[in-house]
């Protein structure tokens, strides 16, 4: 073919033309090759067709649509594109074979459609002929990656060609067909690509497509009928449910508005790590927040989280290390408090010109006192306890003298001591009985030393 192509054997057919494996002659590489049927030279709108497919297959990068390498004409002058050559088979194969996906396998699939699309759709490219046989699973070193197959209908918006457009408005597969789309509307645009996206994703979770019969009974059918919801079907989560039934409005102004919308939507319920889930985030970067739990959880309210043993385990060290953090600074508070009242009470000197007189609780009667008794220096001993894990203030002091007579030499009852809160210098009401001679200054009391070693 060419000079540099040999073809080897026949992969596929199709109305328009036929794709045959080859190799390239000089660079040994296998690839994929699709030419347009001879017969078909003579339809000029085909020929346009199939160069307009060529062009705007080669303009898409996604990893998720079949790469175009090369685009030429045969000596003969019969078009034809070279693409990468892909191991597997397409999702219509998939489905003769198993009936029917589990949902998370279905959303990656149809995440995947949906980059290849996002592209497209970006690039004024509306495919208009998405169904399952033109999404090919690849097997790409152990990954299954969905690919989007055969833009050869597709309608690409900066094109003005009325002629052709007329030509191709009732072309397409009815049963993936969006309304405006069966009444040969010159408007179509991505959103009937949604629309064939929803109609794929509900056949592969349901086995069926949405609309029975023949292709008339099923185009009458689209653009008069809803189609029955999902969930009469079997049961699915609300927000797939609501997914599909945006996907599937007949006005496209009730649909999603792209396809980055839609997997939005879809992307919660694709499998972990998937290729899918991954090819949503790399899409929809930091807007793709909502998880299937959260979705669950809006439905069925809050729910807490059950812990595990491990995490009770994790969780028990920081519990300890507050509590130790909360007995430390109850400590140091209580340290700092006495310091203070100590230094409060002990740090007063008494009044120079006034003796003070205090009076404690005796332990046993003492003797009377002799006229000859001269005034007494007031010890006042100090005891500062040591701060343990409970601190509770003591008194600070007790202060301890001979009993005070009144005149005629009866002892006068003994007072009880003040608590260290209430103590105060205050003028004695009390004198000492001694000689008529003048006495001698009051001696004043002796500060205890403060050792902060007892803190």
């Amino acid at each position: 073919m060419a000079g540099k192509y040999r073809l080897t054997r026949v992969l596929g057919e199709g109305g328009m033309g036929v794709v045959y494996e080859a190799e390239h002659t000089r660079l040994g590489q296998r690839v994929a090759l699709k030419m347009l049927l001879p017969e078909l030279l003579r339809v000029e709108d085909l020929v346009k067709r199939f160069e307009r497919e060529a062009r705007a297959a080669s303009q898409l990068r996604s990893r998720h649509t079949a790469r175009v390498m090369d685009v030429d004409l045969t000596p003969d002058g019969v078009p034809y594109m070279v693409m990468e050559l892909l191991e597997g088979r397409d999702l219509d194969a998939e489905l003769e074979r198993r009936k029917y996906l589990p949902l998370d396998e279905a959303v990656d699939y149809v995440l995947q459609a949906c980059a290849a699309m996002d592209e497209a759709h970006a690039l004024g490219i509306v495919h208009r002929d998405l169904k399952p046989s033109n999404v090919f699973l690849a097997e790409e070193r152990g990954v299954r990656i969905a690919k989007i197959l055969d833009f050869g209908i597709s309608k690409v918006t900066s094109e003005t060609d009325s002629k052709l457009t007329s030509a191709e408005a009732v072309m397409g597969t009815a049963m993936y067909m969006a309304p405006e789309q069966v009444r040969a509307s010159r408007n179509v645009d991505a959103r009937a690509d949604i629309w064939s996206l929803g109609v794929v994703l509900y056949e592969l979770i349901s086995g069926r497509a949405p609309f029975q019969g023949s292709p008339t009974q099923v185009a009458a059918a689209i653009v008069t009928e809803d189609p029955p919801p999902i969930e009469a079907l079997l049961p699915v989560p609300a927000a797939i449910g609501e997914a599909l039934r945006k996907c599937l409005a007949r006005d496209p102004a009730q649909r999603h508005p792209s396809v980055r919308d839609l997997m939005r939507a879809i992307a919660p319920f694709a499998p972990a790590g998937s290729q899918g889930a991954m090819t949503a985030q790399q899409v929809l970067g930091s807007s793709l927040h909502a998880s299937a739990a959260d979705l669950d959880r809006s439905s069925t309210g809050p729910r807490e989280s059950p812990r595990t043993d491990g995490a009770w385990a994790q969780a028990a060290p920081s519990r300890g290390k507050a509590t130790t953090i909360v007995g430390i600074a109850s400590v140091i508070v209580a340290l700092g408090l006495l310091v203070f009242i100590v230094g409060h009470f002990v740090g007063r000197s008494p009044d120079p010109e006034k003796p003070v007189a205090t009076t404690a609780q005796p332990t046993h009667e003492p003797p009377p006192p002799t006229a000859s008794t001269a005034p007494t220096t007031v010890h006042v001993p100090v005891s500062v306890p040591v701060p343990s894990a409970s601190i509770v203030p003591t008194p600070l002091a007790t202060v301890t003298s001979p009993l005070a007579t009144a005149a005629g030499g009866k002892p006068v009852a003994p007072k009880p001591a003040p608590s260290a809160s209430a103590v105060q210098p205050t003028p004695s009401a009390v004198k000492p009985v001694g000689p008529a001679t003048a006495a001698p200054p009051p001696t004043a009391v002796p500060l205890p030393t403060h050792d902060p070693s007892h803190l």
